[in-house]
């Protein structure tokens, strides 16, 4: 019994120590704690083989230690978790194991109070197996032309390992590489399997046709969201932005735009840069140069106004995350979908109901969190350069008050160096509803910058829409 109410007070003084001295690896501990020599460590869940294995599917893992005998408690912060390959996985200081990559990695695990007590294990990490391969069902590609069969290979789950064999049948008409790039070699028809490697032996094969020339078959206008809109006289927006070419491998995937009738209601470039002259409508047409003979038509509405239509714009934040609110990858999660609304395009459907919402830097562990000092904004893009000189900002419908308190405005033409618009801008409680006054400005991107919030208040920041005009 004296052994065991000794090493109770292992928790307490590692506290202290810790509160004095933090958790240096090099402290030295006063404590005499020779008489626990006999005391044994092994990291809970590990097979026969002394072996933790996991799955990169579940990201993290929490270590938990089996201690003998087992009436000597100590605490997951007591201890020193070390991994000997840090490409394959990390460890925190609470015993978090972070994978990063199919692999195996020593994991050591030691008593801060004795560096005596201790266990090491090995830690494999397997692959995500692959359940299903989708590959397309046709390809078709030029000769002496390529394609890129590994980007269109969509695997179940997404997280799955994307590495195949590929082989030919007939690398006289087609060939491939390790890569996934076909090569067309001489018009004919053959095929590709594509192998997974991660010993789940699925495989597809896809017939390929490889031809002198793919001509494009559609031309595809953004007529659905341009149907029932007006655009506002003076606004200039890209149709080319929004046109799809089909295939997407055409041999000469170019269009060229002209006006077919509403001359003096509207302009067009040739490269499908729109331009609002006068109210009435306009039919552009849109034409393939590749002798396929291939057109489309769209009609647009132009009308007087103060507020630009927002149909054809497009909007990006400084932070992703898919349609899920799950991260990507490519920034920190910071806004979070909620329900039906809660996304950055949001802010440009005309529905005040419906809004962006960013997660506030002072609510950490909240679907992400960032830090206060990191930037915090969103850029329009309106397809085209368009003069302004005032803004709208509405929160949403539910408010009690403005929740972004101080924004600033940035423009570019390029969507890379921006330039000032106008700084530290402040937003009034109310109304819901705000307008702006603005220099007179042209600029195809608009930059909106975060720089004040309710710092008390709610989870997130909202905005229900944003937009700009000319008066």
């Amino acid at each position: 019994m004296k052994k065991i109410n000794q090493y109770w007070l292992i928790p307490a003084i590692l506290l202290f120590m810790m509160g004095a001295g933090g958790c240096s690896d090099d402290y030295e501990y006063s404590s005499d704690y020779s008489s626990y020599e006999n005391a044994t460590l092994k990291v809970a869940l590990v097979n026969e083989d002394n072996v933790l294995e996991l799955n990169l599917i579940n990201g993290t893992h929490t270590l938990t230690m089996e201690v003998t005998p087992e009436s000597l408690i100590i605490d997951p912060a007591a201890y020193i978790y070390k991994v000997s390959d840090e490409t394959v996985a990390t460890v925190d200081n609470e015993g978090t194991l972070t994978m990063l990559k199919e692999g195996e990695t020593d994991l050591t695990v030691t008593f801060r109070g004795n560096h005596n007590l201790s266990t090491t294990c090995k830690v494999t990490i397997a692959p995500i197996l692959t359940e299903a391969l989708d590959v397309p069902e046709l390809i078709t590609v030029e000769e002496e032309k390529t394609y890129d069969l590994a980007s269109n290979i969509t695997v179940t789950p997404s997280q799955a390992s994307h590495k195949f064999v590929y082989t030919s049948s007939d690398e006289g008409v087609v060939m491939v590489d390790e890569n996934g790039i076909v090569t067309g070699i001489k018009e004919g028809n053959a095929s590709i399997t594509v192998a997974t490697t991660d010993g789940t032996n699925l495989t597809e094969t896809i017939p390929v046709e490889v031809v002198g020339k793919i001509y494009i078959t559609e031309i595809k206008l953004p007529t659905d969201k341009v149907s029932g809109k007006t655009f506002v006289v003076g606004q200039s927006f890209s149709l080319a932005a929004q046109t799809t070419i089909i295939p997407s491998n055409a041999s000469e995937p170019v269009v060229t735009y002209s006006l077919k009738s509403g001359e003096g209601v509207a302009s067009v470039t040739e490269d499908g840069i729109v331009t609002a002259l006068s109210a009435g409508s306009a039919t552009i047409l849109a034409e393939a140069q590749d002798d396929s003979g291939i057109t489309a038509e769209i009609t647009v509405t132009i009308g007087a106004g103060e507020w630009f239509e927002r149909a054809l714009w497009s909007i990006d934040t400084n932070f992703r995350s898919n349609a899920k609110g799950e991260s990507t990858g490519e920034g920190v999660l910071n806004y979070v979908p909620d329900g039906s609304t809660g996304l950055p395009e949001h802010m440009l459907d005309g529905n005040a109901s419906t809004y962006f919402a960013l997660v506030k830097p002072e609510k950490g562990n909240y679907n992400g969190y960032v830090n206060r000092n990191t930037e915090h904004y969103f850029i329009v893009d309106m397809g085209a350069p368009c003069e302004f000189n005032e803004f709208k900002w509405r929160h949403r419908n539910t408010t009690r008050g403005m929740q972004v308190h101080n924004i600033t405005l940035y423009g570019s033409n390029d969507g890379s160096s921006f330039e000032e618009i106008k700084a530290n801008i402040d937003l009034a409680q109310s109304p819901v509803e705000q307008t702006f006054d603005l220099p007179l400005s042209t600029y195809r991107y608009i930059k909106a910058q975060f720089n004040e919030w309710d710092p008390v208040n709610n989870y997130n920041v909202t905005v229900a829409e944003f937009n700009v005009g000319k008066k």
